[in-house]
């Protein structure tokens, strides 16, 4: 391989991205890859949910009428490399390689599938970067709790380890997880997302059993693999912006800081900190609103010195997936609503008027709130080495995607200012998405991708859109076009 990952000279000319910081685009395999029956896969909670609840998907629409990146793979790493992606990331579905989601049922097809697209991307010099869990894991893990059951721990070790033995000499970069704090906050406490189970403290309970599966699978490669196979483990944790309301109240800044320990920190805390450890400030809010419930224990598990220990420094970088970001302030009435990690926080969010909104309910375009994360993981977390491993912005789907040009230069340049002006330490941009996929519950009505595909040809022809062309002189340049 001709580049490395997170290794630039700091001495970069101003405005011009250092020489090795790399850009990318990602996916999801439940969400591009289609043929969910296809040689041997076995179903995951997402396949049983939908094919079961269609009627819950805003446009009726499954997976399978999506771009068929099982099959046109190659047509995927043709247009990164028309573009001059210098990384793709992309998951692995579980159940495609373990349809009953252990050893027992190891799917040599599936297997070769993946390796099949590693070698193309490596063949057209891009970097894989593997995603092992992006929300999909297979029925019979589910059977058992997925991952509200320690087991999940187990599961998730041997199916780690066959990725290893299988790909790893090829592939250096690793993601564990896929933002565990969204899974498991739509999954477990709602009856129309992912798993749709809705169980009090299931967000915390399954987060917990996630970040021990993480750590105990980063352990398991440094011990077993990294002498042989020297790659890199992290993981992608998702977090907003935060941002006081009235920047000179120290309430509402206090706010700020709340915001940014109760969202990434929830997660990466405890690998990220010095101590370790879920956040004081967490395990306080928590605590106080379980015992007003009238609860024996807190709804947020404890985390013992020995999983402290496991989980601590339990990383080689931080994947960050960012989106948007609230002006927030604390809440009057912070003991009010359901047991439920939104109000647990003790602050209120809100939005900015002169922000745009994407297509997308929840998104927003505020710059600024991504610029005050990157500082504050570099403060509050030692500047470890952070990978942007999602950044995107949706819309109906228009080739011409002049709002989503405009998102990603805005973000763009704020990653920049992140590295030249306030020193983090960030190495790579990945784009939300390569192609407009299956958006979860809000099926193909939401279009996130820098390339789109003909739906009425059988083989789904990739056409770039406006953005994807920015992005190319972006990477050719390393500068930002004005």
């Amino acid at each position: 391989m001709k580049r490395v990952l997170g290794l630039y000279s700091k001495n970069s000319q101003h405005g011009v991205f250092p020489e090795d910081f790399l850009f990318g685009s990602a996916s999801a395999a439940y969400q591009v890859e289609g043929y969910s029956k296809a040689d041997g896969k076995g179903p995951s909670i997402w396949d049983d949910l939908v094919e079961n609840h269609l009627d819950l998907v805003l446009d009726h629409r499954s997976a399978d009428s999506g771009p068929d990146s099982y099959k046109f793979y190659k047509d995927d790493v043709r247009v990164l490399k028309e573009m001059g992606m210098q990384m793709y990331r992309f998951s692995i579905a579980w159940s495609r390689i373990m349809p009953d989601g252990d050893l027992s049922s190891l799917n040599e097809a599936g297997l070769q599938y993946y390796s099949n697209l590693i070698d193309e991307l490596l063949a057209n010099d891009i970097i894989p970067i593997v995603t092992m869990y992006h929300w999909d894991h297979p029925r019979n893990i589910q059977k058992l709790g997925g991952p509200l059951n320690p087991l999940f721990v187990d599961y998730f070790r041997e199916y780690a380890r066959v990725l290893f033995e299988r790909f790893g000499d090829r592939v250096k970069y690793w993601i564990t997880i896929n933002e565990p704090s969204i899974f498991c906050t739509y999954s477990y406490t709602t009856e129309d997302w992912g798993a749709a189970i809705n169980v009090t403290g299931g967000e915390y309970y399954c987060a917990h059993h996630l970040l021990i599966a993480h750590a105990t699978v980063y352990r398991m490669y440094r011990n077993e693999f990294y002498s042989k196979q020297g790659g890199k483990v992290g993981l992608s944790l998702h977090s907003r912006g935060y941002l006081p309301k009235n920047p000179d109240s120290s309430s509402d800044r206090e706010a700020a800081r709340i915001g940014f320990l109760t969202d990434l920190g929830w997660t990466a805390h405890a690998i990220f900190s010095i101590t370790g450890g879920y956040p004081s400030v967490l395990e306080k809010f928590v605590a106080e609103k379980s015992k007003r419930e009238g609860r024996a224990w807190s709804r947020l598990p404890q985390m013992s010195l020995d999983t402290v220990k496991l989980l601590r420094g339990s990383a080689d970088f931080l994947g960050l997936n960012y989106y948007t970001s609230r002006l927030v302030e604390m809440d009057p009435n912070p003991f009010n609503g359901k047991a439920f990690i939104l109000n647990d926080t003790r602050i209120i969010q809100s939005r900015a008027a002169h922000w745009p909104r994407a297509k997308s309910e929840w998104l927003y375009s505020a710059p600024e709130g991504f610029r005050e994360l990157l500082r504050w993981i570099k403060k509050e977390y030692n500047n470890p080495d952070v990978i942007i491993t999602e950044n995107g912005w949706s819309d109906d789907g228009q080739l011409d995607d002049i709002e989503r040009i405009e998102y990603l230069k805005r973000h763009l340049k704020e990653i920049l200012g992140a590295i030249q002006q306030d020193g983090c330490n960030v190495k790579g941009h990945t784009t939300w998405s390569i192609l407009d996929n299956f958006e979860w519950m809000q099926g193909f009505t939401e279009k996130f991708g820098i390339v789109s595909w003909d739906e009425e040809s059988p083989r789904r022809e990739r056409r770039p859109k406006k953005s994807a062309s920015f992005l190319r002189q972006v990477i050719r340049t390393r500068q930002i076009p004005q």
